[in-house]
Formats: C-alpha cells, structure tokens, sequence
C-alpha cells in the first residue's frame, strides 16, 4: 500500500524520495521519527509541501530555515 503523505513529501523534498523510495529502512516503516527538526518548522513545511504556501515570518525564520536546509524543501526560499 502506498502511502499518498510519503508521495506527497517525496515529491517536495530529496530527502524524503531517497527516504520513501530508496533502500533506506524508512520506506519499509509505518512511522518515522524526524530528529533535530522543530516541530512548529516541520509543520509548516509540511503544509508547504500540501499548498505551496508559506508563511515567512521573524518568529519563525531561525527554526524554518535550518529545517529547510536539511529536508531539502528550498522551492520556497
């Protein structure tokens, strides 16, 4: 079965295609843990990868851009 999240995120990201589509352990889990990623940060770029729209604020640019860099999401940037 697949996963439309996972299809949506790989399609977003390099980091979550070589995750989901890849050799890695995580294509073959249910649930994976994203460690060292704010979750408010993860959140948005989430819904970024959804609608293709984001907020970019002062209080959340310090958490928001590291996240970015390193899941790859930089079509917003």
């Amino acid at each position: 079965m697949v996963s439309y999240f996972r299809v949506i995120l790989a399609a977003c990201s390099p980091y979550f295609r070589a995750m989901f589509t890849g050799e890695l352990a995580e294509s073959r889990q249910t649930e994976v843990t994203i460690r060292d990623v704010d979750e408010t940060a993860m959140s948005i770029l989430i819904d970024f990868c959804y609608t293709a729209y984001i907020v970019v604020e002062e209080s959340n640019v310090q958490t928001l851009l590291p996240a970015a860099c390193l899941l790859q999401v930089s079509n917003w940037l």
